[in-house]
């Protein structure tokens, strides 16, 4: 074996035919001094663009062997393909990883959901009553009023019309909380619970105000209701629970650097935030 000389400060190793130092992006540089060949860890990188081609060690090198601790990045997220498999976002057959043919339903894209009937043929019977009580054009004032201002001057608005203001406040209230009931459906059903839901709007209505105010139009005049999915995902990525809210038995622990990590029963432990993210919490 040839005798090495190795260079502490340049973090490098020299051999008779070959030097090898590590660059400043975590890379291992091979030079044969035969040849000046040079080889980079870098190059190893996999090809293609799903998943797999995310994978990289731990120390953040791409990875030229996919094990269960190989991480890879979803969405945003990274995980260990382990936590990867067990989700259905890859596959594992006599020990190798691949691509998933098909992606689980909870990465697919759940905004595609049809709510329009959420509401029951009565609140629609009395959406269309109201509607055919209001001109299209005070509709749109009622409906814009509710969204920008979170009110409507039902006085004016009365007069105007010629309508009782109380009762033209109660019709529109049913056409109000229908609204919301259905909204508040689709939240939940994002994985928001009933006690957050407040918090949601408050969230939504500081962080995503256009956005927001675009799912309402859309709600209200389309009866499109994936905006909210949308919202509710960012909403839920923003805003982990609170440590202390999460049950003993998902095992919580915290790192030094604050990162939380679970384990939950049939997965192997990830990150609160991607727990969170994927709806498991």
């Amino acid at each position: 074996m040839n005798d090495a000389n190795v260079d502490s400060n340049n973090n490098s190793e020299t051999t008779d035919n070959h030097s090898m130092s590590l660059t400043s992006d975590g890379g291992l540089k091979m030079e044969s001094t035969n040849s000046y060949t040079t080889v980079n860890a870098n190059d190893f990188k996999r090809e293609g663009d799903g998943i797999l081609s995310t994978a990289r060690t731990p120390f953040g090198n791409p990875a030229t062997t996919l094990t269960k601790d190989s991480i890879i990045t979803h969405e945003g997220m990274d995980m260990s393909l382990q936590t990867a498999h067990k989700l259905g976002l890859v596959s594992l057959k006599n020990g190798e990883y691949s691509e998933a043919s098909e992606q689980p339903s909870s990465t697919q894209d759940e905004p595609e959901q049809d709510m329009s009937e959420s509401m029951g043929d009565k609140v629609e019977a009395q959406l269309t009553e109201l509607a055919n009580m209001i001109p299209v054009d005070f509709q749109t004032r009622v409906a814009e009023s509710m969204i920008s201002n979170g009110k409507i001057d039902y006085q004016n608005m009365g007069q105007t019309l010629g309508i009782n203001s109380v009762e033209l406040q109660q019709r529109v209230g049913v056409a109000e909380q229908a609204f919301r009931n259905q909204a508040d459906k689709v939240l939940m059903s994002a994985g928001i619970g009933k006690e957050d839901l407040q918090g949601f709007v408050q969230w939504a209505t500081s962080n995503k105000g256009e956005e927001f105010k675009r799912t309402q139009r859309e709600q209200v005049y389309g009866r499109d209701t994936r905006g909210y999915q949308a919202l509710a995902r960012a909403y839920l990525n923003a805003n982990a629970p609170a440590v202390s809210s999460i049950p003993e038995s998902y095992k919580p622990r915290t790192l030094r650097d604050g990162t939380t990590l679970v384990t939950l029963p049939g997965y192997p432990e990830m990150k609160l935030q991607v727990a969170t993210k994927l709806g498991l919490i």
